[in-house]
């Protein structure tokens, strides 16, 4: 699929006739047809990798140039909110002023800056443009993900360097545990599963006040 985003009035306009707009600041493929591939070769005068020549590049190959376009490919977490998260190629193309992403996934960053571009006057005004905004969507994206990695983890009682992940579902957890000591000790047991910083926390507390 081909969408463009041109300049309108002020902010972008999308275009998703399968053909290529022209006056595109962005033009973003989207598990493109060989048709397509060729609709924006014969427009931008620029090569348009396929699937398997970014999934074949190295990594001392991502960054290059070629005809006056720069070309880079980077690996995009796709599908973190899932069980299955996956690692996704996407190559930018930076030539005579346009953008040219080539993608076989949709990453969560796309649609972000997408609507945003469309949404916001002077957002975007150029290619170069464009690429800024995606990498500053994508790396938002990245650290939200980092964030929420770190605040499933405890380190507080593990070895160095290592950390031991919280339960996915902490009431679940603690009535298979309540069940277990429960038929070990003959009668009924209480199991309360908490954060190890904030019991830390609530216990200094309770002694500051003694």
């Amino acid at each position: 699929m081909i969408t463009t985003y041109r300049i309108g009035a002020g902010a972008l306009l999308k275009d998703n006739t399968p053909k290529f707009a022209g006056n595109a600041v962005w033009v973003d493929l989207l598990n493109p047809t060989k048709e397509e591939e060729k609709a924006v070769e014969e427009a931008l005068k620029v090569n348009v990798p396929t699937r398997e020549e970014m999934a074949e590049i190295e990594v001392s190959s991502r960054l290059y140039q070629e005809n006056e376009a720069t070309f880079m490919t980077a690996t995009v977490v796709n599908k973190a909110d899932t069980e299955q998260p996956e690692a996704a190629a996407i190559t930018f193309v930076l030539t005579h002023g346009v953008l040219v992403t080539v993608r076989h996934a949709d990453p969560q960053p796309f649609s972000i800056y997408a609507g945003v571009v469309e949404r916001r006057q002077g957002t975007c005004t150029s290619g170069e443009a464009a690429f800024l905004g995606l990498m500053e969507a994508i790396i938002d994206r990245l650290a939200d993900i980092l964030e929420r990695a770190n605040a499933g983890v405890d380190a507080s009682n593990t070895a160095e360097g290592t950390v031991v992940l919280l339960p996915v579902d902490p009431d679940a957890s603690a009535r298979r545990i309540q069940h277990a000591l429960s038929h070990a000790a003959g009668g009924r047991v209480g199991v309360v599963i908490t954060d190890t910083h904030r019991s830390e926390e609530h216990t200094s507390e309770l002694q500051s006040h003694h």
